[in-house]
Formats: C-alpha cells, structure tokens, sequence
C-alpha cells in the first residue's frame, strides 16, 4: 500500500507545485541548496524530480480521477486468441 504524502493539500496548490516541477523538468534544473562551511551545492537528480511530478498526479487523480487520468496503465491495442486442448 502506496503512502500519499500529498494529503490535505488542495487542488490548485497541487496544480501550481506540478507546473514548477515539470518546468525544472522541461529545462533539466531542479535544484537543492546545501552546503558545508564555505562550500555551497545546488543539484538535484532526475530521478527524484521524476518521482516528484509522479507523486503529484497520484495526489491530483485522487482529487479528480476524471481530469488527471492513470497514466501508469497501458491500453491493450492487441489480443491473442489460444486454444488448448
């Protein structure tokens, strides 16, 4: 069972923060302040922006399933027909 992180927060604050975070996607910065003593580092990883814009839409399509669609199903566009005997 997948934990929403998101609850409680309303539809356009979760609209605005997906927007931002497809932004940094779309221009590959996403950045994170941290730093020791006089050495200062700004970077994140794709792969939590990835995980961030995901955690977004799972929280969005609890708030309207019909608008924010399940994009993690895969339509079937083909079947097979077995026999067995």
């Amino acid at each position: 069972m997948s934990i929403n992180y998101l609850f409680g927060q309303s539809q356009e604050t979760l609209e605005a923060a997906l927007a931002v975070a497809q932004e940094d996607y779309m221009e590959m910065t996403a950045l994170v302040a941290g730093g020791a003593g006089d050495v200062n580092s700004q970077r994140q990883t794709m792969g939590s922006l990835e995980k961030r814009i995901e955690s977004l839409f799972k929280a969005l399509r609890k708030l309207d399933p019909e608008k924010y669609l399940n994009t993690e199903t895969v339509p079937t566009t083909r079947t097979t027909v077995n026999f067995s005997i």
